[in-house]
């Protein structure tokens, strides 16, 4: 089976917090994972709507599986999971332009971590000057203040 080198190895590693009360945290560090096994499939679908609306739409399916010792509790946890994330461009009049970009990210596991499911919505405008050689662009990414990651760890962890 083959392995991701060291490198591209980012797991959760538990540490003591080095403040005096001791409170124990989870740290992101590169060790202890034995392997991580990941399994997908993209697909990438363009889509002109009309001459004014262009859509691209990307869904990823995959399967990631983590294995190994963290904080000496034995790890072997993965689910199959997709993601969507859909860019439309809308030209409007007078070198106008604007985008809508949704994202969607489905429940899925990180290490020891249910991550829970992540939307949100940005959108934009843009105004071109000079024949096209400049341009002004506002954005407002996630609109609806919703891309918060949730997660919770069903297993118990020896921070011993």
């Amino acid at each position: 089976m083959p392995t991701l080198p060291c490198w591209l190895r980012r797991v959760l590693y538990a540490e003591r917090d080095p403040n005096p009360e001791k409170i124990p945290v989870v740290i992101q560090q590169d060790r202890n994972l034995a392997q991580f096994l990941y399994y997908g499939a993209s697909l990438s679908v363009p889509v002109s709507v009309a001459r004014w609306l262009t859509s691209t739409n990307n869904i990823e399916m995959y399967y990631g599986l983590y294995q190994g010792n963290l904080a000496n509790t034995n790890l072997r946890a993965g689910r199959p999971t997709f993601s969507i994330n859909s860019n439309n461009a809308i030209k409007l009049p007078q070198d106008w332009s604007a985008e809508v970009i949704g994202i969607y990210r489905a429940r899925e596991v990180y290490g020891f971590l249910d991550v829970q499911p992540v939307r949100f919505l940005t959108l934009g405008v843009q105004k071109q000057f000079l024949d096209k050689k400049a341009s002004v662009k506002f954005n407002v990414t996630d609109i609806f203040y919703s891309n918060k990651t949730v997660n919770s760890c069903k297993n118990k962890i020896d921070y011993n």
